[in-house]
């Protein structure tokens, strides 16, 4: 499964995250990425929201 010539091209986070916990059973550096990769998504949602606002603030959603 973690073979081919994509795959190091391919491995994104979730993908990281999956391996992590098959390959090495550690349940603390899996976690620890996802919540680091959800932070990271609510940090671009509230940036995207806020250059929104200003464009149009009839856009934003709050």
């Amino acid at each position: 499964m973690n073979s081919g010539q994509l795959y190091s091209v391919t491995n994104t986070i979730d993908v990281f995250v999956y391996n992590t916990l098959k390959e090495s059973n550690n349940v603390g550096l899996s976690s620890a990425v996802s919540f680091v990769q959800s932070v990271a998504g609510l940090v671009l949602v509230l940036v995207t929201h806020q250059i929104i606002r200003w464009i149009d603030r009839d856009l934003a959603m709050f």
